[in-house]
C-alpha cells in the first residue's frame, strides 16, 4: 500500500561545495479502514503524515533550517502541531502550526541552546544517496467526500527559504558548516521538489471479504475471492471488469507486478439477503503461484476504490500463514463433493474434495510466503 505533498524549505551546510537538488517526500499512514487504498480515508479519520528529505547521487549535507509552508494547502484539511526530528535537545522550534493549513513552521538545528551560531551543528545528516526523516504532523480529514490537496514544494517561491540572500552573504553563512563553506540555497521547484500528495475522503462501500483480507487463499488453482459491499452492483451475472479491477502479485520495494485480471472472471451474485451486492473474483487457472497477491479497483465507478491482500498458501485453511495439521484434518473432514463450487478445501478447484486436496494440503506443510517489503504502513 503505498502515495505521496506541503511546501517545504531546507537550508543546510554542504559538505563541498558542489550543489545537489533534494526532493521531499510525505509519506501517509494507512486507513483504519482495512479496504481503503493508501491515501484514501473516512470521515474525519486523522492521518499521520512524515515527512522526508532525500537525494540520489548527491552529496552527504548537514541540515541546518527546515521550514514547512502550509499556505497552498487544502483548507479543509486540519493540520495539527508539527512534531520535529532531532537526536537530542539541541535545536529550536518556532511556528508550529495547529488548527489549519495556513501559517508556516521552523526548526533550526544547532549546537547551543542560546542561539542559531554563528557555527551551528546540524542534528540531522542527508546522506548523498538516501532519505532523512525530518518530521511528522497530523491531518484530519474533512466529513465531505472528496479530493483535498496537500501542497508539497512552492514551486512559485522566489525567495529561498524566506532568506533574501545569495550562497555568499553572511545572512546565509551562519547556516554554514565553517566560515569557509558556502551554503546550498534550495529553491522551490528548482532544486527542491516533492511532487503533491493528493488526500481522499470516501464512503467504502466494501464492507467484507471472504478469504478476509491479509489471510490465505488455499488453492493450487481457479482461487476465488468473494467481496461483499454494501450497495447494489447491478444486474446479476458475470461482467467485464478486468483491467478496471486488477489483480497483481506484491514484490519487494512496494513494486506491483503486472495485471493479471484477464485470466480471471468476475461475476455478481446475491449477498444472500436477496441483494446483487457480492462480486466473486475467480482464477481461470493457475495464474496464482505461491506468493502475496492484490485485488485493486482502479477504475471500476460503482464502488469506491478498495484493496484487499492475500497470500496463495495451497492448503492454509484456516488462513494464518502455515499449513499445518488442523488444516490436513479439514480438508479430511471435508472429503467428497463440494456443493456450492467454492469450498476452500477443494484445492484443485474441480468441485469435489479428494485424497489429491489431501495429499496437496500434506505437501505444502510449513510457513507460506513473507509478504514483500514496502506494502505496509508503518
Amino acid at each position: 500500500m503505498w502515495k505521496r505533498g506541503i511546501a517545504v524549505s531546507l537550508v543546510l551546510g554542504l559538505a563541498s561545495v558542489a550543489q545537489g537538488g533534494a526532493v521531499v517526500e510525505l509519506k501517509p499512514s494507512c486507513s483504519s479502514n482495512p479496504y481503503n487504498p493508501l491515501g484514501y480515508y473516512d470521515a474525519a479519520e486523522v492521518v499521520t503524515v512524515e515527512v522526508f528529505v532525500g537525494q540520489t547521487g548527491g552529496t552527504d549535507h548537514l541540515i541546518r533550517l527546515v521550514r514547512l509552508n502550509m499556505d497552498e494547502t487544502d483548507g479543509n484539511l486540519a493540520i495539527g502541531p508539527v512534531d520535529w526530528v532531532t537526536d537530542d535537545a539541541s535545536h529550536y522550534e518556532d511556528g508550529d502550526l495547529a488548527g489549519g493549513p495556513d501559517g508556516v513552521a521552523t526548526a533550526y538545528y544547532y549546537e547551543e541552546d542560546t542561539n542559531l551560531g554563528p557555527n551551528p551543528v546540524a542534528q540531522l545528516t542527508l546522506p548523498g544517496d538516501g532519505e532523512v526523516k525530518v518530521a511528522e504532523f497530523s491531518v484530519t480529514m474533512p466529513v465531505t467526500e472528496g479530493d483535498y490537496m496537500l501542497d508539497v514544494v512552492v514551486a512559485a517561491s522566489a525567495v529561498a527559504f524566506g532568506f533574501d540572500c545569495d550562497p555568499t552573504s553572511t545572512v546565509c553563512d551562519r547556516f554554514a558548516m565553517d566560515g569557509d563553506v558556502p551554503v546550498t540555497i534550495w529553491y522551490g521547484g528548482v532544486d527542491l521538489t516533492g511532487g503533491e500528495l493528493m488526500l481522499h475522503m470516501i464512503d467504502q462501500a466494501l464492507t467484507s471479504a471472504t478469504p478476509v483480507d491479509q489471510k490465505s487463499l488455499s488453492r493450487v488453482q481457479m482461487n476465488i475471492a468473494k467481496l461483499t459491499f454494501d450497495t447494489d452492483l447491478g444486474a446479476m451475472g458475470p461482467v467485464a471488469l478486468a483491467g478496471q479491477i486488477e489483480i497483481v502479485q506484491l514484490l519487494a520495494n512496494g513494486v506491483l507486478g503486472a495485471d493479471l485480471s484477464a485470466s480471471f472472471t468476475f461475476e455478481i451474485a446475491d449477498d444472500g439477503g436477496g441483494n446483487p451486492r457480492l462480486l466473486k473474483v475467480k482464477d481461470t487457472g493457475a495464474n496464482m503461484s505461491e506468493a502475496w497477491y492484490a485485488i485493486r479497483n482502479v477504475g471500476w465507478a460503482v464502488v469506491p476504490a478498495f484493496e484487499v491482500q492475500y497470500r496463495v498458501l495451497p492448503g492454509d485453511i484456516d488462513g494464518n500463514g502455515f499449513v499445518l495439521s488442523n488444516d490436513v484434518a479439514a480438508v479430511n473432514a471435508a472429503f467428497g463433493p463440494c456443493p456450492t463450487g467454492d469450498c476452500p478445501e477443494d484445492l484443485d478447484g474441480n468441485n469435489f474434495v479428494l485424497s489429491n486436496d489431501v495429499a496437496a494440503a500434506n505437501a505444502n506443510f510449513g510457513p507460506g510466503p513473507v509478504k514483500p517489503s514496502g506494502h505496509d504502513c508503518d
